[in-house]
């Protein structure tokens, strides 16, 4: 495809780039997003279609370079036109832009808006599972509220499931229960709800959605019982996983608090502080 994709970026790079892209989008109407001109040239329709892929995956593999990804797709959106895939594309510039290298989450949420109406205005409905797992599930949830979110996220799930496109509607599902819980719908409900989603995981072998769901299914079982032993308590069973371990640590502060272990609980909190990540005292706010 002729471009040169680096093995490693440094953060400061990723800032400069952001800053950049950030100041063309931000002279940008309304009008002008719905005015750019279609993308016409299918080697960069190709190229998106590509870069969108390796974007989604390098999140859990990799993801820093998942920034350059979301980064590249928006500069060949700006270069050489809109096409349905930029709507997934922007939508996860605006990730970067609410992430905890910029934290910027009014423009992520306005840049995340416009990328909804890109997707309306391509009738790309085959991408709305990924688009609304990225706005709902990380950046909406930080403006609108939590049940409001959940009901979006639900509707990413079913979609998926009726597109073939199991894999993200799982991941949609992961997030409706995770804002479904922290939003106050009944226990016995979300526990039914995990339970279903685990009969899919387990036919389409997904153990990347196994994953998180499991761990959902642990803590609900736990806050509805008031008792038991969190499987999380150890330090080594955060620390031998990458991607999947700030999603630990959030059950840990959970399953903890609600189980009366303080301590354990504080420290939970205190390495979430420390990965720079916000989530736990956003939603415990």
């Amino acid at each position: 495809l002729g471009e040169t994709i680096p093995a490693s970026v440094e953060p400061e790079r990723f800032v400069k780039t952001v800053e950049k892209i950030q100041a063309k989008l931000n002279e940008m109407t309304d009008s002008d997003w719905m005015g750019m001109k279609t993308m016409d040239s299918p080697f960069h329709y190709s190229l998106m279609q590509f870069y969108n892929r390796v974007c989604h995956l390098s999140y859990f593999v990799s993801p820093q370079m998942s920034i350059w990804f979301a980064c590249r797709l928006v500069e060949l959106s700006l270069e050489h036109g809109f096409c349905k895939y930029s709507a997934l594309g922007i939508m996860q510039y605006s990730m970067v832009l609410g992430g905890k290298l910029i934290h910027n989450v009014q423009a992520a949420y306005k840049v995340g808006k416009m990328a909804l109406k890109l997707l309306d205005h391509f009738d790309a409905s085959d991408l709305l599972p990924g688009v609304y797992l990225s706005y709902y599930g990380y950046i909406a949830v930080h403006i609108e509220p939590f049940q409001s979110c959940a009901d979006m996220l639900k509707r990413g799930f079913e979609i998926g499931l009726s597109t073939g496109d199991t894999q993200t509607a799982l991941l949609n599902g992961i997030h409706y229960i995770q804002k479904s819980l922290v939003s106050g719908v009944n226990l016995s409900v979300l526990k039914k709800e995990c339970d279903y989603q685990m009969r899919l995981i387990d036919a389409h072998s997904l153990p990347l959605s196994k994953m998180y769901t499991s761990a959902w299914q642990e803590t609900i079982a736990m806050l509805i019982a008031k008792e038991g032993s969190s499987n999380l308590t150890r330090s080594d069973d955060v620390s031998r996983v990458s991607e999947f371990s700030e999603a630990l640590i959030f059950h840990g502060v959970l399953q903890n608090f609600w189980l009366g272990h303080y301590d354990r609980c504080l420290y939970y909190a205190e390495r979430s502080s420390a990965s720079g990540e916000c989530e736990c005292e956003h939603y415990m706010d």
